[in-house]
């Protein structure tokens, strides 16, 4: 049923990739490689982050259009969106633009919450 579902979205262009475990080895490796995201953002410097719920449905609405007006008010900003998408979990976190202040961009936090 999974499988058919991944199938689907990508022919309707709902993704664009996805990637499932074939063994317990695999999705152990996954479930990793998410576990890391916060720590290599920690080691990249500071960030804004948010853990917000969203309703299944509206996923992928709220990144495209939050995604759009942050890039149009914060040139190069970068976004790191993951979580746990069968709840409708993101952590929906924003990263400065590469090479750029950590402190200055945090001065944006109240503008970008908003947003």
């Amino acid at each position: 049923l999974f499988e058919s579902l991944m199938e689907d979205a990508l022919a309707r262009g709902v993704i664009d990739n996805a990637a499932v475990a074939e063994s317990v080895a695999q999705s152990r490796d996954f479930w990793n490689l998410r576990e890391h995201i916060p720590l290599a953002q920690a080691d990249e410097g500071k960030n804004i982050k948010h853990d917000i719920g969203v309703p299944i449905s509206r996923i992928a609405d709220f990144i495209d259009v939050t995604d759009r007006a942050l890039a149009a008010a914060y040139p190069d900003i970068r976004m790191v969106t993951f979580g746990h998408l069968g709840d409708g979990n993101l952590h929906y976190n924003v990263s400065p633009p590469e090479g750029h202040a950590h402190d200055a961009f945090l001065a944006n936090q109240d503008g970008i919450n908003r947003i």
